[in-house]
């Protein structure tokens, strides 16, 4: 059963995202989640808007959290959205969208 462990943490992704939506209206909300798959190693979650908003999380390697959400007000204008995974090493893996917030006369 152990190759089966190894072929999953190898075909895998670290680290997803979804956004929903992703076109908003200025200061409208959207939906981040994240999805960190099981590993010993892994020791934090950054997510957030870049630019211009991030929060941390820290996780405990296999037993942490899979699934992680937030909602999030997005500015007007384009933003990337992302999820960034640490391990014990330094390493990390970065998963990222873009969200566009639409502002102006109509």
């Amino acid at each position: 059963m152990d190759w089966l462990v190894l072929w999953m943490a190898l075909a895998l992704p670290r680290v997803s995202l979804v956004v929903s939506p992703r076109i908003v209206m200025g200061g409208h909300s959207t939906r981040l989640e994240c999805r960190v798959a099981r590993h010993p190693e892994n020791r934090q979650l950054r997510y957030g808007l870049a630019e211009w908003s991030e929060s941390e999380r820290q996780l405990d390697g296999e037993r942490a959290q899979v699934v992680w959400t937030t909602t999030l007000q997005v500015p007007c204008g384009e933003w990337v959205a992302y999820c960034l995974v640490v391990d014990a090493t330094g390493k990390h893996w970065q998963a990222r969208q873009s969200v566009t917030a639409i502002c102006g006369e109509a």
